[in-house]
């Protein structure tokens, strides 16, 4: 003990009740686990699950000249603030990360190493390559080398600490190791939420030794990569492998799935991994598996309904494919809608499909960045698009209102309704804006079918390897209010 607090008792019994406290929190993380995890060190499990032959969604770079950066630099133990070449790395999907070359590095011996980090990066879902700002090559204290993650800057960043650029050299396991730090980037804030938490109790496990030990930092970075494996490449999980995971992780891969698909993100996809084949039951259940799609029975939501995608479009625990409640709030018109939803079902209405990816990202990201209105979207599309201008905008206001129940609502209009939009109050109601006003005017069961056709929709969006629009109409066609409907367009997008 430092001499100038020998005779703070006070402290001393500070330092002891500290100690307690630590004991007793430790204690707590290792009751949330009962069985040891199945792997030591770090889950580094296979350096061939992903290999440099895989696809990616990497495109190009550009060199942006010189600016000043902002890294932690591990040799003064300070953040600083440094010159570096930048580059802007491009992928699929309309992302971009800003790549940061410290000055110390020469440029052009630099460049090289960059466009293979661009496509190892590209190797990763989309969905966590959007939350991922920059990308960082500085120096390093011989005592901190090596790849590292930092969640909480923002930009968020992945920071390559080297003392030679020869370390760049993809190895085995550089792959597995970005996804991990990654999932700090685009993943960490998430670590300490309710959800998270409250499944980290209901597993029986940790995933390896390393996220058992630091609960609050590596959990989610060690479980999902086995997550992703088992979900779109369980061909290359050995039997033993598979059912380890399975074990473990089972209520914390539904955390990441829902990561996955939070309504901000939703534009993002998987890409460049698989379609999910069997949709998304690809684990091979180590117990009972009553229906046969390939999810254990203490973990499927329709345990004796085959229901591979496990679609449970009212979050109630019970799978559509066999739910006969619907518990969703059915009110509110266009108010209550996400804004993906909202452009899934203009695209729906007007255009009788799914949305594309590319044409989806830049709507989403105009609209959530307030530049342009859904109103904007409608107009666009009526006015200047052939798809429609060649299709619905022929059609006389009857004909067109029979059209638009049917691509919204998966019905014919009602007399009352029909006439109503045609001759009646409705009929001042500019012909090109019936979408809009549709959409907003819908009772509880066209609003379980706008719901369930955006659901469809967003999940054929996230699914395809090749956009047709004969596919993107067929998933939603037969969508209607019932929530097995879903089920049923998400196995049809599985088979395409």
């Amino acid at each position: 003990m430092n001499p100038r607090y020998a005779k703070r008792h006070d402290a001393l019994g500070f330092q002891k009740y500290l100690v307690l406290m630590l004991a007793l929190i430790t204690g707590c993380f290792a009751a949330l686990a009962q069985e040891d995890p199945p792997y030591s060190g770090t889950v580094y499990i296979d350096a061939d699950w992903l290999t440099p032959d895989d696809p990616s969604i990497y495109q190009n770079k550009s060199y942006s000249g010189l600016r000043q950066f902002t890294w932690y630099d591990f040799r003064n133990g300070q953040w600083t603030n440094s010159e570096a070449h930048t580059y802007e790395l491009r992928f699929d999907e309309r992302i971009t990360v800003i790549a940061s070359v410290h000055t110390d590095f020469p440029k052009e011996q630099a460049e090289p190493y960059l466009r293979e980090w661009g496509i190892a990066l590209g190797q990763a879902p989309a969905r966590l390559l959007s939350g991922l700002g920059e990308f960082q090559i500085v120096p390093a204290d011989p005592a901190n080398k090596g790849l590292k993650a930092n969640g909480y800057t923002d930009p968020t960043h992945i920071v390559f600490y080297l003392e030679d650029l020869a370390e760049l050299q993809l190895s085995d396991f550089t792959e597995e190791a970005i996804i991990h730090e990654m999932s700090h980037a685009s993943f960490q804030r998430s670590q300490d939420s309710s959800e998270w938490l409250a499944a980290q109790e209901k597993d029986p496990c940790f995933i390896s030794e390393y996220a058992r030990d630091n609960p609050a930092s590596e959990d989610i970075s060690e479980t999902l990569m086995p997550y992703l494996m088992l979900r779109f490449l369980p061909q290359r999980v050995d039997e033993a492998d598979k059912s380890k995971i399975n074990n473990c992780i089972a209520e914390r891969s539904e955390v990441l799935y829902s990561l996955f698909r939070q309504a901000t993100k939703i534009a993002y996809s998987y890409a460049p991994w698989v379609n999910p084949g069997s949709c998304g039951a690809t684990a091979t259940p180590s117990s009972g598996d009553e229906d046969g799609d390939s999810i254990a029975d203490e973990v499927d939501n329709c345990p004796a309904v085959v229901n591979a995608t496990q679609s449970d479009i009212d979050t109630d625990g019970v799978g559509d494919a066999c739910d006969t409640v619907d518990n969703r709030s059915l009110s509110g018109g266009l108010a209550a809608l996400t804004d993906g939803q909202e452009i899934q079902l203009v695209y729906v209405g007007l255009l009788a499909r799914a949305a594309d990816r590319p044409g989806f990202n830049y709507w989403l990201d105009e609209i959530s960045s307030g530049k342009f209105s859904i109103e904007d979207l409608r107009h666009n599309i009526v006015n200047y698009q052939s798809e429609y201008l060649e299709t619905l905008g022929l059609l006389t206001r009857y004909d067109l209102i029979a059209e638009l129940y049917d691509n919204l609502f998966t019905r014919v209009p009602d007399a009352a309704g029909h006439d109503y939009w045609a001759t009646g109050g409705g009929a001042s109601v500019q012909i090109d804006r019936l979408v809009l006003a549709l959409l907003n005017g819908a009772g509880a069961a066209d609003t379980a079918t706008l719901l369930n056709k955006a659901a469809a929709a967003t999940y054929y969006m996230d699914s395809y390897s090749y956009y047709l629009r004969s596919d993107a109409s067929q998933v939603i066609e037969s969508v209607d209010y019932s929530m097995a409907s879903v089920e049923t367009s998400k196995n049809l997008t599985c088979g395409l």
